[in-house]
């Protein structure tokens, strides 16, 4: 029995192995999201029924060898400049990291989280080892964030980050520390991975969940923020994934969102007092950072207007307004405030009776000549 068991197990770590090695190289030559499982397979010359048996899926081998670089990480944050706070040390840390892992050609870390939603590999009914290889990624990673903290002169008894798998009595250890410590926020990330509930989409039971947690919030005074995700393509409080028991039963939905034009705004719906209209997140490349920039209309209108400039600029002769409108993206509205605006501003010009047969012109100021009405 032990020897046909032993080649039965060095069969296995030759066949792992060789989905490895067939993977980085894949990696390497084509790039991780040009890569496909049937491909990783079939230069490991194994099925892809093979494949699922040794990998949940292929992110697994982005995690298989991340541990290459958790040493060195954890070593570079702690060595930031002690002019740097805690957050921009790893920011900066975490980017400089995935640059090197994208030069490479090879897959990198955020490409998980930028790709597709981590909710999906660790889920409760996920696969495993996607969810412990997460777990370590990120609790090795812990001690070095905690470091920066304490040297930042953040309190140890001020922040508790709790890193690790959810327990059935993860909820009553809440409770426990919630009614001592008294914290004035507690995040939960991500709510499908805490509470484990078996249907989203069922009213009973996302209500059943939240309630307990709720209680706790108005026992304690803590505010309780739970992240969750949205459908695909889902706007406002209608675009919560799941039931509409979640957003039926908080007090405030905080919305971020992915615009076509790449930008991502934050706005909220709140039970009480003002909502907080469509903003714009202004993101700091360098550091990796967003802060709360123009709201999205203001955004719109302030690219309308740069863009209706640009092109009365460069136009020989005064434009009217379906001129224009060919001429600028954008809603019509949108045009139409933005011109007026800047008509109002005096950068541009506006002559014509605004009627059938002498309609408005338009040209930016920078150019304006005087101009001879039509007859």
């Amino acid at each position: 029995m032990t020897e046909p068991t032993g080649r039965r197990e060095q069969h296995k770590r030759v066949t792992r192995a060789a989905l490895h090695e067939a993977a980085q190289r894949l990696f390497a030559e084509r790039g991780y999201q040009q890569t496909t499982v049937r491909d990783i397979a079939e230069a490991a010359g194994v099925t892809e029924r093979t494949f699922f048996r040794y990998f949940g899926a292929k992110e697994e081998l982005v995690l298989a060898s991340a541990g290459d670089w958790l040493g060195p990480v954890s070593a570079a944050i702690r060595a930031r400049p002690d002019d740097e706070d805690a957050v921009t040390a790893v920011q900066r840390v975490v980017l400089a990291t995935e640059a090197l892992m994208r030069a490479s050609n090879g897959p990198t870390l955020l490409s998980l989280y930028a790709d597709r939603v981590p909710a999906e590999f660790v889920r409760a009914d996920g696969p495993r080892e996607m969810r412990m290889r997460l777990l370590v990624l990120e609790t090795a990673l812990a001690p070095a964030i905690r470091e920066r903290l304490l040297r930042d002169g953040v309190p140890d008894d001020d922040l508790m980050i709790h890193v690790g798998g959810v327990g059935s009595d993860a909820l009553e250890g809440i409770k426990t520390y919630l009614r001592e410590k008294r914290p004035a926020l507690l995040i939960i990330d991500t709510l499908i991975g805490f509470f484990h509930i078996s249907d989203i989409n069922d009213y009973s039971r996302v209500a059943a969940a939240l309630e307990p947690i709720l209680d706790l919030a108005r026992e304690t005074g803590t505010h309780i923020a739970l992240v969750h995700h949205a459908k695909k393509g889902g706007a406002g409080p209608e675009g919560i994934l799941g039931s509409t028991a979640i957003f039926g039963m908080v007090d405030t939905a905080i919305l971020m969102k992915k615009a076509r034009d790449g930008t991502r705004t934050v706005s909220s719906t709140q039970r009480y007092g003002v909502d907080l209209p469509e903003t714009l997140l202004a993101f700091d490349p360098e550091i990796g950072r967003s802060d709360i920039g123009l709201r999205r209309d203001e955004h719109d209108e302030a690219r309308v207007s740069s863009d209706i400039l640009v092109l009365l600029q460069d136009a020989e002769t005064p434009m009217t307004e379906p001129e224009i409108d060919n001429g600028v993206e954008g809603n019509t509205a949108v045009r139409r405030k933005a011109l007026r605006s800047l008509v109002d501003e005096g950068r541009v010009v506006r002559i014509g009776g605004g009627v059938k047969g002498n309609p408005y012109r338009y040209q930016a100021l920078s150019r304006a000549v005087p101009l001879t009405p039509p007859n």
